[in-house]
């Protein structure tokens, strides 16, 4: 029986968590408009698509050690 009532702590907690979550980004978004969102899921898409053909690799120099 102990395992059941911890699963339903934990399920519990993370339903808090998201709902918590979900209040949070609402506010966050509250005040953004359908072409802000579309702009950065374009910018998104961009950077995902540059990492791609990237390999996944920055375009910067990193220290090397002698």
């Amino acid at each position: 029986m102990a395992n059941i009532h911890s699963d339903t702590q934990s399920d519990i907690h993370s339903n808090n968590a998201k709902a918590k979550l979900h209040m949070v980004l609402g506010r966050l978004l509250d005040g953004v408009s359908d072409d802000d969102l579309q702009q950065i899921q374009t910018e998104v898409d961009e950077t995902e698509t540059l990492a791609v053909k990237g390999g996944g690799h920055h375009d910067h120099d990193h220290p090397t050690l002698e």
